[in-house]
């Protein structure tokens, strides 16, 4: 509804035609600004509600509309679309267009978001130096509130890239709880959990010793940490079978005493391991969604299918499907 009720407004007014005055001109002047300025308010709202793909095509077409135009105004219509691409994990395309900002009107909200799709796009190989460097050029000062949990959560990989856990875990608490959109936070949840994954150290004397902890505690709930970062160590190692086995080996175990959602923590591991780009983990990640009761997870989960390249006619079907139950779903307010 929010997306056509957008689009709709990104239309326009057809104007009747008319023989031109003075008057008229600077009517249709005025007009004009007044139009932009509507544009503009719909591809905030779209980025707002969560419609990033919509969102771009509303700030392409302002920057089509702009050639020629301020450079100020292009810069930030070039913001709105780095920022609708980032929230497709577009993240190199994004990169461009912040790039192609001049050096003198690039403001604190662009190095922010310039910084994250430095972080977005690097995967296991990010380019730490330009990240920093990016992230240095942001004080808080200059930043809206909607900007605060990014800024939060990107000081949090910085620290846990120094080696700060302590202090990574604080900032990426403070992202989370700086923020009453629901979205937004499994968002970031997400983004967090990517970069344990990413950061676990590729040790085979640590995945020896994680076995160890896991029998020991073999039938009890203590098991459940040791299991989670044994899983991720394996993945670090490049040993995904594995990984996703032991986990389905705690799942499968009826009387390790875990809690419901650290059986759901589970299952969202494995399909963050498994990858949304994959059947498999995509399947892993609906089943969740589906029979899960953790809105954490769930959400983290619906995230990560959200932006599975080239699925959107899958995931708006199953979606579909969770909208139409009889129950009303945990995260139709997100779906």
């Amino acid at each position: 509804m929010a997306a056509s009720i957008l689009a709709l407004l990104w239309a326009g007014v057809v104007r009747a035609q008319a023989p031109l005055t003075a008057d008229r001109v600077a009517q249709a002047d005025f007009s004009e600004e007044i139009g932009l300025e509507w544009r503009i308010e719909c591809a905030e709202r779209a980025l707002d509600s969560g419609l990033p793909g919509l969102a771009e095509t509303m700030y392409r077409a302002l920057l089509e509309r702009q050639v020629g135009g301020s450079e100020g105004r292009q810069s930030t219509f070039k913001l709105g679309l780095a920022k609708a691409l980032i929230g497709q994990a577009r993240y190199e395309a994004a990169c461009v267009q912040l790039e192609a900002v001049p050096a003198h009107l690039r403001t604190a909200q662009h190095m922010l978001y310039y910084a994250l799709a430095i972080f977005g796009k690097g995967g296991r190989d990010i380019d730490e130096a330009a990240f920093r460097a990016a992230l240095a050029k942001v004080s808080k000062s200059q930043l809206s509130s909607t900007d605060v949990p990014w800024l939060a959560l990107l000081e949090g990989l910085r620290l846990d890239m120094d080696g700060d856990a302590a202090g990574a875990a604080a900032a990426f608490r403070r992202a989370v709880q700086s923020t009453d959109l629901p979205l937004l936070r499994s968002h970031f949840e997400g983004i967090i959990l990517r970069q344990k994954i990413l950061s676990a150290p590729a040790d085979e004397a640590v995945a020896a010793e994680l076995r160890s902890k896991i029998s020991k505690f073999d039938g009890q709930a203590g098991a459940y940490p040791y299991v989670r970062e044994y899983a991720v160590v394996l993945y670090s190692l490049g040993r995904i079978g594995e990984a996703v086995g032991a986990i389905e080996r705690e799942l499968e175990n009826i009387s390790a005493g875990y809690a419901s959602g650290e059986r759901e923590q589970l299952r969202l591991l494995k399909g963050i391991i498994l990858g949304a780009d994959s059947e498999s983990g995509r399947a892993a990640l609906k089943e969740l969604i589906r029979t899960g009761r953790n809105r954490e997870a769930m959400g983290i989960a619906l995230q990560l299918l959200a932006r599975a390249t080239g699925q959107d006619a899958d995931l708006l079907q199953f979606l579909k499907v969770m909208i139409s139950q009889t129950e009303p779903h945990p995260l139709l307010g997100q779906i």
